[in-house]
């Protein structure tokens, strides 16, 4: 979903950058793994915990525009992009005709 939202030029970035930050989980869960080793029971309640937060994610991130207009939800994507730009600050004189 990260690269989604980015144009061509910068998806390749963004690519990368999804893979760090899952290289990074690895790298401290395996750090967690060596502090805690001789209790695999609390090493798996750690493990498991970050995961309730994902029962969030529906609530707090809004779908991708790209997947919406595919799914002829045009009207829902536009309103999602408008309170993009809006947090961003940006305005676009190429799409104010479509938000207006």
């Amino acid at each position: 979903m990260g690269m989604e939202l980015v144009g061509k030029s910068k998806r390749t970035l963004a690519g990368i950058l999804c893979w760090f930050f899952e290289t990074s989980g690895y790298l401290a869960a395996l750090a967690l793994a060596l502090l805690i080793n001789s209790n695999w029971r609390l090493l798996l309640a750690i493990y498991t915990l970050p995961s309730l937060f994902v029962f969030t994610y529906k609530f707090i991130v809004p779908e991708s525009p790209r997947w919406l207009v595919s799914q002829g939800r045009s009207e829902e994507a536009i309103e999602i992009l408008k309170t993009t730009a809006k947090v961003n600050k940006v305005r676009d004189p190429y799409t104010q005709n479509i938000f207006n």
